[in-house]
């Protein structure tokens, strides 16, 4: 998340909030491990967050994500995965640690795929506060 232009990431959309009031927020901040900058996604819904461009695979392909999470509010979720352009199929994974913490997802591409892209943001948040969940360190490898 070094680059940036109008507020969010090089290579990077702003999504929706699934749950609760469109109010996402994405922010950089100088708190990182790798580079300079990680990127700040802030919410009081649930599961909203960011996404990146299209990444072009054939079926059979494995993508791997890597990437450094923590939850900057105690007792949030956040989350991060790799998903076919409409959804059909995905993979995902949940954390909460309050430091950075090292994840790895991995998605093996079906049939009639041609393009996934990475999502990450603010997990379930059951009381609506405002949370805060930061990224950084993001890496896609296609094998």
């Amino acid at each position: 998340f070094e680059d940036w232009s109008a507020g969010m990431p090089l290579n990077w959309g702003k999504g929706y909030c699934v749950y609760g009031a469109q109010d996402l927020a994405i922010s950089q901040s100088t708190d990182s491990l790798d580079g300079n900058y990680s990127a700040i996604v802030n919410s009081t819904a649930s599961y909203c967050g960011i996404y990146s461009d299209s990444i072009d695979v054939s079926p059979g392909n494995t993508v791997t994500l890597t990437f450094l999470g923590k939850s900057g509010t105690s007792g949030n979720t956040y989350y991060a995965g790799i998903a076919s352009d409409d959804y059909n199929h995905q993979s995902f994974i949940e954390g909460w640690e309050s430091e950075w913490a090292k994840k790895t997802v991995t998605f093996v591409v079906p049939q009639a795929v041609s393009k996934v892209h990475v999502a990450m943001g603010i997990g379930y948040n059951d009381a609506h506060n405002p949370v805060t969940t930061s990224f950084d360190n993001v890496r896609v490898i296609k094998s």
